[in-house]
């Protein structure tokens, strides 16, 4: 599954690792390279707070906080020595499994004196950052894969939080130690990062699979039987294989690296120890120690601190290549042959959207109050990836059988789970069930949650991978409802939620059609700094479009999906107004897909005759129908929906007579659309509002029926709240009729 690299040609293909590649894996996905699964913005702020936590005569200690990937926030102790020359080498401690930030507490005064600055950051699921039921070693082998790379990540931002620290700092002089797990995650951490020097990773070990075969804490922490870990050790060689040091160790070099491990560890073993050194390129000593996993502490202290005065605060040159030592013993000899493989490069993309299936949902399902006769609305959550705790809302239509099929919704970025107003009402009518879920970072000033498109490629791409795990997830909890039908669904997706749905399509088989609105290419993001006027502080605005910006969101690129979806139906919409529709990524999506496809666009035009909400509703409808029956077409179909007339038209008269809203007023946030006169009676709650913003953002807002005005023509009102008040541009409203049919929609401007 994954490719190796002979060892002399690694770090010249790695110099590559900058750009995308488009080799493919065995799995047929193309590849990613380890590296890249370290990478984050540096231009993210850290927005760091301190406060003064211990002072003495020789140093003054912190407590601080920094923000990292994920919306997390770290916690950590920060050490500044009183006395000596700034800007002052700083040293970074990582702990062992099970301990915190404080282990480092002893070495704290000796690292004063001797004029290092010293930080201590807590490990994922450590410290003051621990979450209730979950560890970093698991069971759940993607959960710690990321639980380790994270770490690592935050390990990186102390490293930008030090050279933060100007006349405090030396920039260019900072290491690291760390112990056990700290000395696993060090090689993680150290190998890609250059910018630390000569690190010492103390009873640290390499080769996930041997340890959790052949360690005490496989065996006793995570109470796995013989067989269970013998099970688990094979898929940790595929699954961990972007956390093992197996495949960073060698990274470190040329910095000078030294290793404290001890010859009777049962923890992280000997033979583990050894292959860690192995992997490692030359310049690199390891000191043995006569004692089990817990060195002495003190011998151990001064060893690193000499080490560090050596080659970080003085900066020599290492005159060793490969030195192996004892400490007061002899050195470790291994019994027999060492296995050591050729370091991985990279992994499939599929890997890198992997999750554990098994991983508890503790999902909720709790209905709501709705003044929508046509279906019943509930409230359910659901555990994703990260902790995260996905809020949705589930339609079950009010009459037919159950189980229903079931149409997912992924909405916009800055849009909301309401959006998927345009649908639900009409499609419950026709027996179809319907849920939306909130993507991740849709909301601003909440914990844990990220600020729309303002983190720059990186986060942003985490955005589109943690919702395309949110809809895995979402399918997974559908698939234990006794209404919906299981194994089968629809994904429609808008803008952003439009390319997840695409990605997540190309992942998972459980998705039988997709229909991708205004699907978003990210090159035009980028260039035009959006998402909206008002992210004046997005690190997009600080950028030109460059293949360094794109190269971040390569893995989650639509193009490298589409493939994978294949033969199943896909609608491309294209409702936005463009000077050349036949450059629209719509269409650029529909002409790289194979059959069966279709790319249908609306009119960029609207006027009192145009019916382009109620033509997007029905075009809808019929191919979701159509999916659900597996009816699809098996050919490429482009269709250009312009209902437009003019007013001397030979069906004007005829066109007059139809449905149509006849005014629109906002008040107070509450949109009032008046319906009629007509013939045939409208499709009760098929009326949608779509709310224009001054920042090129949509959105689609349901109105319900209000009142029948029968002594006056039967003219029907039509009402609902805005939830978003702030830049309004224009207001358009639209839909069909109880034949299906397309009323004639209105629009209005709103003026400041």
């Amino acid at each position: 599954m994954y490719r190796t690299l002979p060892r002399s040609l690694f770090f010249t293909l790695f110099l590559l690792f900058s750009l995308p590649l488009i080799a493919h894996s065995a799995s047929g996905f193309p590849s990613l390279p380890i590296s890249d699964m370290y990478a984050y913005d540096q231009a993210l702020p850290l927005n760091p707070k301190m406060e003064v936590a211990k002072e003495s005569d020789l140093y003054i200690l912190y407590a601080v906080e920094y923000d990292s990937v994920w919306g997390r926030r770290v916690t950590g102790m920060y050490m500044v020595p009183k006395q000596g020359k700034r800007p002052f080498p700083a040293l970074i401690f990582g702990h062992g499994y099970s301990g915190s930030k404080k282990d480092i507490s002893d070495g704290i005064e000796p690292a004063a004196k001797a004029g290092f600055c010293l930080m201590s950051i807590d490990a994922w699921y450590h410290g003051d950052r621990k979450v209730e039921g979950k560890e970093l070693y698991s069971r759940e082998l993607f959960h710690m894969r990321d639980g380790l790379i994270n770490t690592a990540v935050d390990m990186r931002r102390a490293v930008d939080f030090l050279q933060s620290r100007s006349g405090e700092v030396d920039p260019d002089k900072i290491s690291y130690f760390g112990g056990s797990m700290g000395g696993i995650i060090g090689a993680l951490f150290t190998g890609m990062d250059t910018r630390v020097k000569a690190p010492v990773l103390i009873v640290g070990g390499a080769d996930w699979s041997y340890l959790i075969s052949h360690s005490i804490v496989a065996q006793v922490g995570l109470r796995l039987t013989p067989a269970e870990g013998a099970s688990m050790a094979k898929d940790a060689k595929v699954v961990l294989a972007p956390a093992d040091p197996l495949n960073t160790a060698q990274l470190i070099a040329p910095r000078p690296l030294l290793m404290l491990n001890a010859k009777h560890d049962i923890l992280v073993n000997p033979v583990s120890n050894v292959k860690l050194f192995r992997q490692a390129l030359p310049p690199k000593k390891i000191i043995w120690f006569d004692s089990g996993h817990g060195v002495p502490i003190n011998d151990a202290l001064k060893i690193c601190l000499d080490w560090f005065n050596e080659y970080v605060k003085n900066s020599s040159t290492p005159t060793f290549t490969s030195s192996i030592e004892g400490y007061n013993t002899a050195p470790y000899e291994p019994t027999g042959k060492v296995y050591v493989q050729s370091p991985i490069s990279d992994i499939p993309i599929d890997e890198y959207f992997g999750y554990d299936k098994s991983s508890p949902l503790l999902s909720s399902r709790q209905p709501v109050d709705s003044v929508n006769l046509d279906y019943d609305t509930f409230s359910i959550t659901f555990q994703s990836t990260h902790d995260r705790m996905v809020n949705a809302t589930l339609n079950i239509p009010s009459t037919g059988s159950a189980p229903f099929p079931c149409v997912i919704f992924a909405h916009d970025i800055n849009g909301s789970p309401n959006d998927s107003s345009l649908l639900t009402s009409v499609l419950a009518r026709n027996g179809i069930a319907t849920v939306s879920f909130a993507m991740y970072g849709y909301k601003t000033g909440e914990s844990n949650d990220l600020n729309g498109l303002r983190i720059g490629p990186y986060g942003t791409r985490n955005i589109l991978v943690q919702t395309v795990q949110d809809m895995q997830r979402l399918m997974d909890m559908l698939n234990n409802l006794e209404d919906i039908v299981a194994q089968s669904y629809i994904v429609v997706g808008s803008g952003l939620g439009a390319d997840a749905s695409i990605v997540a399509s190309g992942l998972d088989d459980r998705i039988r059609a997709i229909v991708a609105m205004n699907a978003l290419e990210y090159k035009d993001l980028l260039e035009n700094g959006k998402p909206s006027e008002n992210d004046a502080d997005s690190v997009y605005k600080q950028m030109r479009f460059s293949e360094k910006i794109m190269s971040p969101l390569y893995p989650v690129m639509p193009e490298l999906f589409l493939k994978r979806i294949w033969p199943r139906p896909l609608l491309f919409v294209d409702t936005k107004p463009e000077k050349d529709k036949k450059s629209s990524y719509a269409r650029k999506l529909f002409m790289s897909y194979d059959n069966p496809s279709e790319l249908y666009s609306l009119s960029a035009k609207t006027d009192d005759m145009a019916t382009n909400i109620g033509d997007l509703q029905r075009r809808l409808i019929v191919f979701i129908k159509a999916a659900m029956k597996s009816k699809q077409q098996q050919r490429k179909i482009e269709t250009t929906e312009n209902r437009k007339t003019k007013g001397n038209d030979k069906n004007s008269a005829k066109d007059t007579k139809q449905t149509k809203i006849i005014k629109i007023t906002m008040k107070d946030g509450l949109i009032t659309a008046t319906v009629g006169p007509f013939d045939r009676k409208i499709l009760p709650n098929s009326i949608v509002s779509e709310i224009s913003y001054k920042d090129g953002r949509q959105r689609t807002l349901q109105l319900n029926q209000k009142e029948i005005k029968a002594d006056e023509g039967e003219i029907i009102l039509y009402q609902g709240f805005i939830p978003e008040m702030t830049g309004i541009s224009a207001i358009k409203a639209g839909g069909l009729d109880l034949n299906g049919e397309p009323i004639i929609e209105k629009s209005i401007k709103i003026e400041e």
